[in-house]
Parts: C-alpha cells; structure tokens; sequence
C-alpha cells in the first residue's frame, strides 16, 4: 500500500471507492439495507462519511448509550433513536436550562433541554411503546436490518420485553448487541442500579479527588458516562470490523476503574491505596498549580529537559538544582521545598507574563479557564468546536476527531429530533407500512408520530 501511494497519490474519488469496496467486504450485510426516506441531499452528503453504511438501534437513554450511538453517528452511521410512547428520552427533561425556538409571533416553544442536545444529535427519533405486541414486533422488523442495538435497561428487563440478546440473535446472528449497566450483567452487584456519581464513588475516582484534608469530590462532569460511551464505540467498531455477531457488557464500574490507570496501577504495584493530593500529580514534580499575581497557573513539567530550562528561567541555584532536584525522583522527595522556590517567583507577574515566556521556552503552562474562557480559547475557534444547525436555535460541542479525508463536521449533522419526529418515516420508509397501517398504530397509543 506504501508503494502504490509513493508511485501515484490517490485522489479523493479514488479514496472513496476503494473505501466503500473495503466496507462491503467487512459488513456484506449491508446491502440488503435500504432506507428509501432518507433525502437525496441527506445520502449525498453521508456518502463520503467512514461509517455511512450501517445502522444502529439505538434503544439506550440519558448520557452512555446515547453517547456512543452520537459517536457512530458523527461517523456517518444512521441511528435509529428508540424512545418511550409518552416521555422519551429522561434527558429530554432535564433542566433548565433548555433550548427555545422563537416563533414570529414572538411566542416561544422549547427545543429541547441543553442536556439531551448533549448527545443526541444526528438521531432518528422513532416513540413507541415496547411493552406492547406491535411495538415489539416493529423492533424485531429494525433489528433485522440493523447491524448495532445499544441498551441500557435494568438486568432483567430485555428478557421480559422479549428484546434480550437471545431473542435479537436469532433473528439477527450478524447483530452485535451492547448492553450497558451500573456493575455488569455478571456477578453480585449485576442487578444494582447504577449512576455516574455511583460509579465514580464505587471506583476509588472521587477518593482520589479534592483535597487532602477535605472531602472526596466527583468530577465536575459525568466522565464516567462519556468514558463508558467510548468504550462501547470501540468494542462495536472492534466487533463489525472483526465481523462477529455478539454480546458486548459494559459497564460504568469497569470504565471508572480502567480510567484510574497510573493510580490504580501504584495500588497495584505497591498494595497500598493512593490518596487525594488536590492538584499534585502522584508521579510527577512539578505538575499543579501555582499562583501568580493575579490568579493561578498550571505547570506541567513532564520530563528533566523541560525541568531544566524552567530552572534556568527562574534563576535556581545550579548546585541546588543537582543535589535536591536533578531527576524526577529527587524532584518528588523535595517536592515542599521545590513548591516555595517557584511560588516565590511565579507570584511577582501576571499570568500572562509565564505564559508566553514559559510557551516560548517549550515549557507546558496554562490557565484555568471557567467554561465560557475555554470555548473564547483559538483553538475552540480553529477547530470548529461549536457546531450550530440551520432552522434551530440549537448549539453543541463539535466531534473533536478531525480527518484529512471524511470531514467531520456540522453540515454532515442534524439537530436533536423531537420524540418521534421520524417514526412516520422510518415506518414507511425502512419497514414500508402504509399510511393506514401507521394511522392504526398511533390511535392504539402503540406508536407517536410527531410529524
């Protein structure tokens, strides 16, 4: 492949050709797949996206599942957003704040709330009731058409609604099916409910965050949901590539302790459990914070060059530098005495003064931006960060993976569906039932058209 691209660049159409002949032969399956509702426009702009040929069921609600299905969907997947007849998605209503559309009258309506937009973009919103015969029976027709279903039901629920795994497989083998919970669909704790705060205290994540002589905090954002959510995306993009029909767990307890890495591994190394250092780094020295004159600064040193030339700049004394504070280690047992010296000299400027001479030098430093200082920052602004959408007032953070081929970005995107929004056309377009067949499910309260 090397050689073939060093005698004759490939061109764009060419990429893509070779491209789609490579996704047939991972997912044959596909073929057989047709969503005939979907615009022209809609399939045009999809067609050079890296995952524009499959289709996920997506039957999960709140952060995890919904964020991994968003991920597949920024790579061109289509996702089929499963939700409740009545209420939806249980994101759908938290807030405030929530979106507003204003309408000409100068009447408003609400979009939805800013927590659902989170991960919920690029969606298919198809409402029905699960727990009836022909709200089932509809799941079954899009599962046999499908090459992904997420959930994250309680243990115990796929079996009585007749949609475990079981039952998805044999209509389905090629399906891979990815269940996420609280503790895993096996062992003790299988059938606790499960939250990102409750994993992040369950984990060891909380006790190792705050400060030492305060009490564990949580994170300021449900990382446990998102981490989980990147899991589940690359185990199903791990499953199709290998072309295995299968049953994925996972869960937010395994995902917040894989996410301790360097500190669980400390606990494993030396069997004694870490403790909260606020914003010390465990391994390294110095990796916090220090205050200047008008506020604090992040200095990360990762290695001795870069230690070295922040001694040069500040003005240390060689000698000390060599006997207290040479190598990482020394830097660790004299870290007291290390945290004065720079803090008496950071204290004298401005931010602003560190950063750029500390830039300049090639020596990591920064601010601690509040959220509205951080999406101000340029690079929020070079990279596309903000994604907004035509007809709705709706924004959200952008996809942070940036491809030199399959753009990634807001045209390629939809804002979050109305709860069934899509049930019409998915019905008629994907299972082809007939207007009078659609009529007949939404007076029997088994589906709800939002057209």
């Amino acid at each position: 492949k090397a050689s073939a691209q060093t005698q004759s660049p490939m061109n764009h159409r060419h990429f893509l050709s070779l491209t789609s002949c490579f996704t047939r032969r991972i997912f044959p399956q596909i073929q057989n797949v047709s969503f005939r509702s979907l615009s022209q426009s809609q399939q045009s702009s999809s067609l050079h996206m890296p995952l524009s040929n499959l289709t996920i069921l997506d039957l999960s609600r709140v952060l995890a599942g919904p964020f991994a299905s968003q991920n597949l969907a920024d790579l061109g997947a289509t996702v089929l957003k499963v939700e409740h007849v009545d209420s939806g998605d249980d994101t759908r209503y938290w807030g405030p704040p929530f979106w507003e559309k204003c309408h000409s009258d100068q009447s408003k309506e609400i979009e939805c709330s800013a927590y659902f937009a989170t991960c919920n973009r690029s969606k298919k919103s198809i409402a029905l009731d699960l727990k009836t015969d022909q709200g089932r029976e509809i799941i079954y027709e899009l599962a046999k058409k499908s090459h992904v279903l997420l959930e994250n039901f309680s243990t115990g629920v796929t079996e009585r609604l007749h949609i475990d795994y079981g039952t998805m497989h044999k209509l389905n083998p090629e399906l891979v099916y990815a269940s996420i919970s609280g503790f895993g669909r096996t062992g003790e704790y299988k059938n606790r409910p499960g939250y990102d705060f409750l994993a992040q205290g369950a984990s060891g994540m909380m006790h190792l965050t705050g400060e030492p002589d305060r009490e564990p905090q949580k994170i300021g954002m449900a990382l446990v949901d998102v981490l989980t959510g990147m899991y589940v995306t690359q185990g199903v993009l791990a499953s199709l590539i290998a072309k295995k029909g299968q049953f994925i767990d996972v869960s937010l307890f395994d995902s917040a302790l894989a996410s301790l890495v360097n500190q669980a591994q400390n606990y494993l190394s030396t069997g004694k459990s870490p403790k909260r250092l606020g914003n010390e780094h465990p391994n390294i020295a110095p990796y916090e914070l220090f205050e200047c004159r008008d506020g604090p600064l992040i200095i990360t040193v990762g290695n001795d060059h870069q230690f070295n030339k922040l001694a040069k700049f500040l003005g240390m004394d060689p000698l000390e530098v060599k006997d207290k504070f040479a190598t990482n280690k020394l830097r660790l047992e004299h870290r007291p005495q290390l945290k004065d010296i720079i803090h008496t000299s950071f204290v004298q400027h401005d931010r602003a003064h560190w950063i750029k001479h500390l830039n300049d030098l090639g020596i990591p430093c920064g601010p601690v931006n509040n959220v509205a200082e951080a999406f101000a920052e340029q690079p929020a602004i070079d990279r596309d960060m903000v994604w907004s959408f035509k007809d709705s007032p709706v924004k959200v953070v952008g996809n942070p993976i940036k491809f030199s081929e399959t753009k990634i970005d807001s045209r390629n995107a939809t804002p979050p569906p109305r709860l069934g929004q899509h049930t019409h056309e998915i019905l008629s377009g994907v299972l082809e039932y007939s207007d009078e067949q659609i009529l007949a499910l939404e007076r029997k309260h088994v589906i709800r058209c939002d057209r």
